[in-house]
C-alpha cells in the first residue's frame, strides 16, 4: 500500500543521504567537464554525452526534489503521499505515516489505539467521554501542501464500520477556512465527500446508507474534471468539479474537526472503528 523501500541510498523517510547527493553532483559536473573538452576531437561524441549528462542533471533534480518531501515519488506509480495503517500499540502518541514521506501526527489522546478485530488493528474512537477534551477524540497531521488537492487528482480513502447516522471521518479545513476545505463525512448514514475552492463546491453522496455497522472503504477522488465517490472499490456516484483551487494551511483531522467547542462550532466527532487512512494524487484504483 505505498510503502517506500529504505534500499538505494534512501533513508526511512524516503531522503537520499547527503552525502550521497554531493557524490552524485560530483560525477555529473565531472562528466559535463569532460565532455565540453572533448568537443574539438570528437564533436558527435560531446554532443551524446552533452544530452546524457543533462538527462542526468534533471533526474538529480527530481529526486532531490522528491527527498524533500514535495510529494510522491517521479514516476511513481500510486501517487501515494501519505498512508496511515493505524497499527500502533497501545497508548501510542504518534500516528505514523507508512508511505516513506513523513507525515506522521499526533493520536488523540481518547482513541483507543490497538484494538485487534479479525479484519487486523484497528483505532477506535468512542465520542466524549470525559477523558481528554473534545479535541482528544481527534488525530491531526501538521500542513504539508501535498495533502491539499491545490488544482489537480486528489484522492482521500478511508476504511471504517459505525452505526452513527452523521460524524466527520476526514478533512483538512473547515467551512470558513481561507484556501478552501476539502473532508469526508457522513451524514444521515449516507457517506459524502466534499471539495470547496476558489470557484465553488463540488459536492457528492451515496446514495445508500453506511452506518449498518459493518466494514466500508470509502474513496473519494478529484480528477479529470470530476469528483467520484466509491464505496466498497464500486463508483457510487459522481458529479462535476466546480470547486477550483484548494490549499488551506491547517492540519489534517481524522475522526471529526480539530477546532470546535461544541458551543460555537460543532465537533461532528466520529463515533466507530477506522483501519486506515490514505491521500494519493488521484491515481490509485
Amino acid at each position: 500500500r505505498g510503502r517506500v523501500s529504505g534500499r538505494c541510498g534512501f533513508d526511512r523517510h524516503g531522503s537520499i543521504e547527503s552525502g550521497q547527493v554531493a557524490a552524485m553532483a560530483l560525477h555529473l559536473h565531472d562528466q559535463q567537464h569532460r565532455s565540453v573538452r572533448s568537443r574539438t576531437t570528437a564533436p558527435r561524441a560531446s554532443r551524446s554525452r552533452g544530452r546524457i549528462a543533462a538527462t542526468l542533471v534533471m533526474s538529480l533534480a527530481l529526486v532531490m526534489a522528491w527527498s524533500s518531501g514535495a510529494g510522491a515519488a517521479p514516476g511513481d506509480p500510486s501517487g501515494v503521499v501519505a498512508d496511515w495503517r493505524f497499527e500502533e500499540r497501545r497508548g501510542a502518541s504518534v500516528l505514523t505515516d507508512s508511505s516513506g514521506f513523513g507525515r506522521n501526527g499526533r493520536i488523540g489522546a481518547a482513541v483507543i489505539t490497538e484494538v485487534r478485530l479479525p479484519v487486523g488493528i484497528v483505532h477506535r474512537f468512542s465520542g466524549p467521554d470525559g477523558r481528554a477534551g473534545v479535541t482528544g477524540h481527534v488525530h491531526t497531521v501538521p500542513d504539508h501542501p501535498s495533502l491539499d488537492p491545490a488544482s489537480g487528482p486528489f484522492g482521500v480513502t478511508v476504511t471504517f464500520r459505525t452505526t452513527t447516522a452523521t460524524q466527520n471521518m476526514v478533512q483538512k479545513g473547515q467551512a470558513t477556512v481561507s484556501g478552501g476545505f476539502w473532508k469526508i463525512e457522513m451524514s444521515d448514514g449516507r457517506g459524502r465527500c466534499l471539495f470547496r475552492g476558489s470557484t465553488g463546491d463540488a459536492f457528492v453522496q451515496t446514495t445508500r446508507r453506511l452506518d449498518d455497522g459493518a466494514w466500508h472503504e470509502l474513496r473519494c477522488v478529484r480528477s479529470d474534471g470530476r469528483v467520484r465517490l466509491e464505496v466498497d472499490g464500486r463508483e457510487e456516484a459522481s458529479t462535476v468539479d466546480d470547486a477550483g483551487v484548494i490549499g488551506n494551511t491547517w492540519e489534517l483531522a481524522i475522526g471529526g474537526k480539530s477546532r470546535c467547542d461544541e458551543v460555537r462550532v460543532s465537533c461532528d466527532l466520529f463515533r466507530g472503528d477506522m483501519n486506515g487512512v490514505r491521500i494519493d494524487h488521484g491515481l490509485v484504483k
